[in-house]
C-alpha cells in the first residue's frame, strides 16, 4: 500500500510540473513507472477527481482538488472571519449573501444569509453548483493561474441551465478575463431565471481561497442598487 501511495505522488508531481496535459507514454517516460501501473493509478485519481482526462486527446492533467485539502482545513475559520462582512452586507441590502469555496469544477456554498423578503432564492449551505454558471465560481477561477484555469475548463462540460448560460469555452475564458479585469463577477440569469448575482474573490496571499456574493431577484435590481452592491463587495478585505 505504501508503494502505491508513493507512486501516486510521483505521478501527481509529474502532472504538476508539466504545466500541460500529458500522454500516458510521456508519463511513463517521466516517472519510470510501467504503463499498466500508471493507468491503474490514474483511473483511481480520476474517480476521486485529483486528476482528469482530456476527452479530445486522452491526455491526463492534475486538478485543483489536491490543493483544496489544505485550504479546507481552514473552512470554519474562513466562515468566522468573513461572517461580519456578510452580516453587514445583509443589513445594508437585505438580500441573500453567500460564501463559497471551490471544490474541483464546483463551488460549494459554505455559509448563506437569506434575505427576509418574501421573493427570494433558497440556497442551503453545502449546496453545490458548477463554477462556470455562477458569479461565485467565476470570481474564484478568474484569479487562479493560467494552468489551473485551463485544467478546470478542459474538465467542464457546459450545460445550458438557462437561455443565458455561457455557451462556449472561449466565451467562458473571455468572461474570466473580464471578471479579473474589473474585480468582480456577475451572473445575470445564467444559473437561474430571474436571479442576478454579483461576487468577488476573497484573496489570501493573492490566492482566491473563496468568494462572497449578493444574489437578488432581477425585478429588484436597479442601476443605483447595482452600483452600490458592486462597491460594497469590492470593499471587502480579509
Amino acid at each position: 500500500m505504501i508503494g502505491v501511495v508513493k507512486k501516486a505522488f510521483i505521478i501527481l508531481e509529474a502532472l504538476a510540473s508539466a504545466g500541460s496535459p500529458l500522454a500516458l507514454a510521456e508519463l511513463t517516460r517521466r516517472t519510470k513507472l510501467s504503463k499498466p501501473t500508471i493507468y491503474r493509478i490514474l483511473q483511481s485519481m480520476c474517480e476521486l477527481r485529483y486528476a482528469a482526462q482530456d476527452e479530445a486527446t486522452g491526455f491526463y492533467m492534475r486538478t485543483t482538488r489536491l490543493g483544496q485539502l489544505g485550504r479546507n482545513s481552514h473552512y470554519h475559520d474562513l466562515v468566522r472571519r468573513i461572517r461580519p462582512h456578510m452580516e453587514q452586507l445583509h443589513r445594508e441590502f437585505n438580500e441573500t449573501v453567500n460564501l463559497a469555496v471551490l471544490d474541483g469544477i464546483n463551488v460549494c456554498y459554505a455559509h448563506v444569509l437569506e434575505t427576509t423578503r418574501g421573493l427570494r432564492q433558497m440556497v442551503q449551505p453545502n449546496a453545490v453548483d458548477e463554477f462556470y454558471s455562477t458569479a461565485l465560481g467565476r470570481a474564484i477561477v478568474s484569479y487562479l493561474d493560467e494552468d489551473d484555469q485551463r485544467s478546470l475548463i478542459k474538465q467542464t462540460k457546459l450545460q445550458p441551465l438557462t437561455p443565458h448560460t455561457v455557451g462556449t469555452k472561449q466565451e467562458l475564458l473571455e468572461q474570466l478575463e473580464q471578471t479579473r479585469a474589473r474585480g468582480y463577477a456577475i451572473d445575470e440569469e445564467e444559473n437561474e431565471i430571474g436571479v442576478v448575482c454579483f461576487a468577488v474573490p476573497l484573496l489570501e496571499n493573492n490566492f482566491p481561497i473563496a468568494s462572497v456574493s449578493i444574489s437578488l431577484p432581477k425585478i429588484r435590481l436597479t442601476p443605483p442598487i447595482r452600483a452600490e452592491i458592486i462597491s460594497a463587495l469590492k470593499a471587502i478585505k480579509l
